[in-house]
């Protein structure tokens, strides 16, 4: 599984452990998350930190160790919100959606929109290439017409046209 998905994938699970109040299986996934985003999490023994979240914006990392606080304080109100300042952090860092299938669906039209224009500069070079055999093509004829098909005729490409019946 990619990177990003496994991210997302633990975000979804410590957000379900969150609103269902699961604090061990919250632990869990928050835990997996701060590993995929290289996070490190300590124990704090003061107590207060575990309330420290504000409306203002903070870091990611800071977000992480509020919920790892308030979780281990038990204390899931106070993880709630560290939780949410974390979802509007990471939206502000461009992660738009938490929702794993929301976002294999834009990577998947993406990729559709890059093979559409690959497939349309291919056809568009072929397409032109067609159109300079086609141009020869008729330019060879029409010197044959010319000649009255008596003589032999060679294109700009070196190819001989043979006009004897």
């Amino acid at each position: 599984m990619a990177q990003a998905a496994l991210k997302l994938k633990y975000l979804n699970n410590l957000e379900t452990a969150l609103s269902t109040g699961d604090v061990a299986s919250a632990k869990t996934a928050l835990e997996k998350a701060a590993q995929a985003y290289s996070i490190t999490l300590s124990d704090s023994t003061d107590s207060s930190n575990s309330s420290s979240t504000s409306t203002s914006s903070t870091s990611i990392p800071d977000d992480f160790q509020s919920i790892y606080n308030a979780l281990n304080n038990n204390d899931l109100s106070t993880a709630k919100t560290a939780w949410s300042q974390l979802k509007s952090d990471l939206y502000n860092a461009g992660v738009t959606s938490l929702n794993a299938g929301a976002l294999a669906e834009e990577a998947q039209l993406s990729l559709k929109a890059q093979t559409d224009e690959a497939v349309i500069s291919t056809l568009g070079t072929a397409l032109s290439s067609a159109t300079d055999n086609l141009t020869t093509a008729l330019s060879n004829w029409l010197t044959y017409n010319e000649t009255g098909g008596s003589s032999s005729s060679t294109s700009s490409s070196g190819t001989t046209l043979d006009t004897e019946a």
